[in-house]
């Protein structure tokens, strides 16, 4: 009794008195009881057989109910483009043959939550996807690795930095650095500013809100001692900002991943996502 009541969590005294209740529900004695535990009852046998299948049915029909859902609701991070949420989009909800792929498809519907409660989120039902940067630790969530890119330096078009392909550690010595809010990425941003020590570089850093990227173009098109960490692909949903290459250094990279709790259903979503797409999954990360 004991080890069930600590495997359930709940204490022994209302678990004893949970299991008093359905005998006299059922109107017989479904355990024996002795000082060394309890053992089934010919009549706890015959309802044991009767009822066991029944957990695995309800959540089957949970499943089911929540793959027909009319709307998911996943997060985003500051930082991303709009064609990797369309293709996440599409990787979910818009494949052939989905249970979503009718007259009538379901919705995405995007929220901005804080990085650190991503989780959090999720697990209380609140998020049914969220996208994160990674790398991100928690094993009771499934990840896929969605991006995978080599960040470089984004500057405005009238830097001297703007026409070339490529620029050095040295290059960058007298230049600040404009970098995503560290209170909701402070695991990313240490990790990325301590490999840009280790390279030869520690610059001043200014806060910037990703998500608003008006903001963004605005600083980088103010200042030419400013530069910011992007991805190439950023040139191609942003016009206004040319990208090059750090020179002779260990590519530093900015990896996206697609989270969902394994224990919920939309976690049969992101796997089935993830065989069609390739993308990389782990428990966890």
């Amino acid at each position: 009794m004991s080890a069930a009541a600590r495997e359930l969590r709940i204490a022994q005294p209302s678990l004893s008195q949970q299991l008093r209740k359905l005998e006299r529900r059922v109107g017989a004695d479904l355990f024996y009881r002795t000082a060394q535990g309890l053992s089934l009852t010919a009549a706890g046998r015959r309802f044991l057989e009767t009822i066991e299948g029944v957990p695995a049915l309800v959540k089957s029909a949970a499943e089911a109910a929540a793959l027909s859902r009319q709307s998911f609701t996943i997060s985003v991070c500051s930082g991303m483009t709009l064609e990797l949420v369309d293709s996440v989009r599409e990787a979910l909800l818009g494949h052939p043959g989905s249970p979503h792929s009718s007259a009538h498809p379901p919705s995405l519907d995007l929220r901005v939550a804080d990085p650190e409660r991503m989780a959090n989120l999720l697990e209380h039902g609140e998020l049914d996807f969220a996208i994160v940067r990674l790398p991100l630790r928690n094993p009771r969530m499934l990840i896929a690795q969605i991006a995978d890119e080599e960040l470089g330096i984004a500057v405005g078009k009238q830097h001297p930095f703007a026409t070339r392909a490529s620029v050095s550690i040295d290059d960058l010595q007298a230049h600040r650095l404009l970098l995503f809010d560290l209170e909701q990425h402070q695991g990313c941003t240490r990790a990325l500013l301590t490999q840009l020590e280790t390279l030869g570089w520690s610059p001043e850093v200014v806060h910037a809100n990703m998500s608003q990227p008006i903001l963004v173009q605005h600083a980088l098109h103010s200042s030419t001692d400013l530069v910011s960490l992007r991805p190439r692909s950023i040139t191609t949903t942003d016009r206004t900002l040319s990208w090059a290459r750090i020179e002779g250094t260990p590519q530093l990279r900015e990896r996206f991943g697609l989270m969902a709790l394994q224990s919920a259903s939309p976690a049969k979503l992101l796997l089935a996502a993830s065989n069609r797409r390739g993308w990389p999954l782990s428990i966890g990360n």
